[in-house]
């Protein structure tokens, strides 16, 4: 197989901030996949997605992640 996999399902809003705070809490990443009906590797990806600083484009709006500031 070439190329990246399939993705899984999008993350939405509401989960985002439910996965924040269940980081907070202390929780760890196999309880929060669990909790969350998600795969251990995509809760870590997600929680280091948080860490990442964000791109800014030259206005100083944050860009979507996984696309590039236009220059």
């Amino acid at each position: 197989m070439t190329g990246p996999r399939p993705a899984g399902r999008p993350w939405t809003l509401i989960e985002d901030d439910m996965l924040r705070k269940l980081v907070a809490s202390g929780m760890k990443p196999s309880l929060i996949a669990q909790e969350m009906k998600r795969t251990i590797g995509a809760v870590r990806s997600r929680i280091l997605l948080f860490k990442k600083p964000r791109e800014r484009q030259e206005s100083g709006r944050p860009v979507e992640p996984g696309l590039k500031a236009k220059k």
